[in-house]
């Protein structure tokens, strides 16, 4: 797995993301085989540091976004995507920084566990110090 090789020293894979089945049988059916090949071997993963897209098999490219620079997250989902379980996820982040993730298997659920990641992650930058909560 390509993600496993380039993670850093710290760095683990906390959830892996794969495309829908649907994206596969709409670009087989479309005739389009070599695009749908080629998305055989696209790896996509949320580790404790970033969010990782790699696609391309002989030319490899990858698109990253650090989870400190995470903004929103949000789902886009059409009518099929809802029937089919499938989804678009989109990291928009500072400055700049947006990523788009197509085609993921049960995205809602991702979602719910990539906000989790994010709020753990937030946790352990700023913790929240008790004596520093009023009491009423």
């Amino acid at each position: 797995m390509y993600i496993k090789n380039i993670l850093g020293e710290s760095e683990k894979i906390l959830l892996k993301i794969k495309y829908s089945r649907v994206l596969y049988c709409k670009l087989f059916f479309k005739l389009r085989f070599i695009k749908w090949f080629r998305k055989l071997f696209d790896e996509m993963a949320c580790t404790n540091k970033r969010i990782i897209l790699k696609t391309g098999i002989i030319k490899v490219q990858t698109h990253e976004i650090l989870l400190k620079q995470i903004e929103t997250v949000s789902i886009e989902q059409g009518g099929w995507g809802r029937f089919f379980g499938y989804g678009k996820l989109q990291f928009t982040g500072t400055g700049n920084s947006s990523m788009t993730l197509d085609y993921v298997r049960n995205v809602q659920s991702v979602k719910r566990q990539i906000d989790e990641i994010l709020r753990h992650e937030q946790e352990l930058v700023n913790p929240v110090k008790l004596d520093s909560v009023p009491m009423e």
